[in-house]
């Protein structure tokens, strides 16, 4: 086990604490007059007369005329999710909510407009890139798009449809949900459901500018969809799951990344990012649940010798699939989810699956990942009952930033965790199992199947592992 592995199965499930937002504004001191909420919208309900979209695009056209060396500029603000941006650990959420808020101010300032709400791009609900960004008449436009995006392509239902989300949604470690810990900001650990998921795929459906993590804040679509990203870590705080309260996370200071309108850096702490509502603003159609609740309180530890590994290495190629099996894991099942009553235990455990592997620099592909599936091809519907998620690559790229001094292979190595505790109570019920049924079962299966974006896209996952770890509420 290498030090980057170890160190994330001892230190990324300390989960607790978090933030639900209270229905009532008098509940957040907000009840006196003038200091209601701002309210981002979608940008598919805004008619092309709508305020806050001509602010947008006038403050885009007043950003990029402004030289780069501007703070407030349009190539300055994208230099800092080059500089500064982390991906695939648990700072990725609120660095980025700090990030489209100080935007946001500059748009305000730029755009003579301090009305201005920035929208966002439900891409659930309209999976295709929103009409006014074809226009390619509009500052709002780039060019760099994959054409099937700027024409009539649309993302991917299983990374995006509403059953894909409602499963994000009802992930309830925060790492699992949100990405795993560490105490460096652009160390790369694992990525969480949310962001190894429809994040990443986005910013590939996209492509172009949006699909390099040193220009994807170039493609005004940029914001829009990472505005989506803070709304959906929004409603899940709404459903009642939890952000975590380790130091390590709360504490942690982002100093000198942001500017504001004055052009003046601007600091935040995490635990100053927990809440929506405590900075300002909401999002419209947020005063409801959007998915069934499955909240997990308290704090999640791993428990002792409830780690297994595979020792097998998958090598994928493009449209085909490979099996990756960890045995033992009957003796992991019966000791983490059977009780002396043989009742299943699902809100006192949660079991992980950590998918790690070294893809190459070309990320035009994803994963589709099975358990225990049998002849899994590129036909397999995502409604097969092994189906367990999909997962994108983004920003593999990326400056890292992380200080650690490690070969180039080490530092290409993804990790992408999730939480199979629903799965295994489909696939294998509930009680104590016989000798019969734990030898069939003492052999876990992944499958995981590579699926190019393009045709004669090059797709190739090296040195892929599986690991499941389980965590038990302390």
């Amino acid at each position: 086990m290498n030090i980057k592995r170890r160190d994330f199965i001892r230190n990324s499930f300390i989960l607790t604490g978090g933030f639900c937002l209270p229905s009532s504004l008098a509940a957040l001191g907000f009840n006196t007059p003038g200091q209601l909420l701002r309210i981002r919208k979608d940008v598919n309900t805004l008619g092309p007369a709508d305020p806050d979209l001509l602010a947008y695009r006038n403050a885009v056209e007043v950003m990029k005329a402004r030289p780069a060396s501007d703070p407030t500029s349009w190539a300055f603000q994208a230099t800092i999710h080059n500089q500064f941006c982390p991906h695939q650990n648990w700072f990725f959420l609120p660095w980025h909510r700090a990030y489209i808020l100080k935007f946001e101010e500059i748009c305000r300032q730029a755009s003579g407009v301090p009305s201005f709400n920035l929208p966002y791009w439900d891409w659930t609900l309209n999976p295709t890139i929103p009409q006014p960004f074809k226009d390619t008449s509009s500052p709002l436009y780039e060019s760099s798009r994959r054409a099937a995006a700027n024409g009539n392509g649309s993302a991917l239902a299983e990374f995006v449809g509403q059953n894909a989300i409602n499963s994000i949604l009802n992930t309830s470690p925060f790492q699992d949900f949100a990405s795993a810990k560490t105490s460096i900001q652009k160390k790369r650990v694992a990525s969480g459901r949310l962001e190894g998921g429809p994040h990443n795929h986005i910013h590939n459906f996209v492509g172009g500018k949006m699909a390099d993590a040193k220009t994807a804040a170039l493609d005004p679509l940029f914001w829009l969809h990472h505005a989506n990203i803070d709304r959906l870590w929004n409603a899940w705080n709404i459903l009642g799951h939890l952000n975590s309260v380790d130091t390590v996370y709360t504490n942690h200071l982002f100093q000198a990344n942001f500017y504001g309108a004055d052009g003046l850096p601007v600091d935040f702490t995490v635990s100053s990012l927990s809440s929506v509502a405590a900075l300002g603003y909401t999002y419209e159609g947020q005063s409801a649940p959007v998915a069934p609740a499955r909240t997990v309180p308290g704090t999640f530890a791993l428990l002792d010798n409830s780690s297994i590994k595979s020792n097998e290495v998958a090598r994928l190629q493009k449209f085909q699939s490979a099996s990756l099996g960890v045995e033992g894991f009957s003796q992991l099942f019966e000791k983490a989810f059977v009780s002396p009553t043989s009742r299943w235990k699902p809100k006192s455990r949660c079991v992980t699956a950590i998918i790690s592997g070294v893809p190459t620099n070309e990320e035009d592909f994803y994963v589709r990942v099975f358990i225990n599936g049998k002849h899994i091809t590129k036909d397999t519907p995502i409604t097969d009952p092994h189906y367990l998620g999909s997962f994108s690559f983004f920003a593999s790229n990326h400056d890292h930033g992380d200080g650690e001094m490690m070969e180039h292979h080490e530092k290409q190595r993804l990790y992408f965790s999730f939480d199979i505790t629903s799965k295994l109570k489909e696939l294998y019920g509930v009680g104590r199992k016989t000798s019969s049924q734990k030898k069939a079962m003492d052999r876990i299966n992944f499958q995981l199947l590579t699926i190019p974006y393009i045709d004669g896209g090059k797709a190739e996952f090296l040195d892929a592992q599986v690991e499941i770890v389980v965590t038990q509420q302390a």
